[in-house]
């Protein structure tokens, strides 16, 4: 996974071989409510006899060093300053109904605690990470209390589904306004829920405990699924400081 978005940025990189000499300080925040665990769930005959269970795969961890690691990258190659900051939620803000209202914007409160950081630690953007439920009518609407990880069925004895109903919003600051960072792909992990046939079927205990290297593939999954959308918002910020 690290050689794959590392190659991605590669190219990205050489964007800046004609940057100007002279360097200025872009900041970007990072805000997030998402889970520190990744879920196998356990799909039954009904809502009822859906099991779920953790696992310490902390996906806000991977997001926070893969952005670190591209910004130490570009920093060091072309004498550029980007900064990645890690901001806390205060507890009042990390509520069950999410950062983001009906419209899809920042909460008054969470808006009202991005502004206020900005101004006092000069932020450029801020990434907010947040979960997003499917469609309620969706096939895969069962997995809207879960952020991230793998499913298996009782009734599916060689299927898994990969997902992260994790979304990225991108914004600038004074005034906070979102930057559209999306653009289509033929990436095939490029979506929110990914089904993989197995080539062996697994039996209904390995199904109920998911083996440790079903857990592993899950999560080079997860990771590729979510360093897509990292490429797309380093992209916008390249372009944006260019």
């Amino acid at each position: 996974m690290r050689k794959f978005i590392f190659l991605t940025f590669m190219a990205l990189l050489f964007n800046f071989i004609t940057a100007t000499a002279q360097v200025s300080v872009t900041r970007l925040a990072f805000i997030s409510d998402i889970d520190s665990s990744m879920t196998h769930l356990y799909v039954g005959e009904s809502d009822y006899d859906h099991i779920p269970t953790y696992y310490p795969f902390d996906l806000n961890e991977y997001i926070k060093l893969e952005f670190q690691r591209v910004f130490d990258t570009i920093n060091a190659q072309f004498g550029t300053n980007y900064e990645f900051m890690n901001l806390e939620l205060p507890v009042e803000l990390n509520t069950a109904t999410g950062l983001l209202n009906f419209s899809g914007k920042p909460k008054r409160k969470l808006k009202k605690y991005i502004e206020d950081k900005c101004k006092q630690e000069h932020f450029d953007y801020v990434l907010i990470l947040t979960s997003q439920s499917l469609n309620p009518n969706s096939r895969d609407a069962f997995l809207n209390a879960y952020d991230y990880g793998l499913a298996s069925y009782i009734n599916y004895n060689n299927l898994l589904t990969y997902f992260t109903l994790i979304e990225f919003f991108l914004y600038s600051t004074d005034p906070l306004v979102e930057i559209n960072y999306e653009y289509r792909t033929n990436y095939m992990r490029d979506v929110k829920v990914f089904d993989f046939r197995l080539d062996e079927n697994i039996s209904l205990e390995e199904r109920k405990t998911i083996s440790v290297d079903h857990l592993e593939f899950a999560t080079e999954n997860i990771k590729e699924m979510t360093s897509i959308k990292i490429e797309k918002i380093l992209k916008a910020l390249l372009r944006g400081n260019n």
